[in-house]
């Protein structure tokens, strides 16, 4: 059996942020693909990087939270709450949210490789990239679709 590669399998119909999109914009994004980033462009459409969905999540929670070692001793968010997600959709924009640390491959890395670093950081997929051009993503499923061609 020969060599499964990455780019047979990766998905390239990926939605794209731009770097001016605001935070509404990104948030309806995520909301409607199964993605957990995304990539970000300029006017030029030159890559700029990706925006994780925790990178979004982080936009809306006060980063003191992170000083109360249980949420629960916390019974009620209330005004926080309101207050908070109103002002964080404006003052963030795409190229705010960049993540310049997230995990990503080659299109000619192994599929395998690919699926073992997902299990080994417990996620379900990674951005791929071609030199430093992001050309698509590639999910776990993708090793099941790779049985099931293979097989043909």
């Amino acid at each position: 059996m020969s060599r499964i590669t990455v780019k047979e399998f990766l998905e390239t119909d990926i939605p794209r942020l731009y770097a001016g999109d605001p935070i509404l914009k990104i948030a309806e994004t995520f909301a409607n693909c199964p993605y957990n980033f995304l990539p970000v462009y300029d006017t030029q459409n030159n890559f700029r990087g990706l925006v994780t969905i925790d990178s979004l999540i982080n936009a809306f929670t006060p980063s003191y939270l992170a000083l109360f070692p249980r949420l629960d001793l916390i019974p009620d968010f209330g005004i926080l709450e309101g207050e908070f997600l109103t002002l964080s959709t404006s003052l963030f924009v795409a190229e705010d949210l960049i993540d310049h640390e997230i995990l990503r491959v080659d299109e000619n890395d192994s599929l395998l490789k690919a699926v073992v670093q997902m299990i080994q950081e417990k996620c379900d997929q990674l951005p791929v990239f071609s030199r430093d051009n992001f050309v698509g993503i590639i999910r776990k499923n993708s090793l099941a679709k790779a049985v099931v061609s293979r097989s043909r």
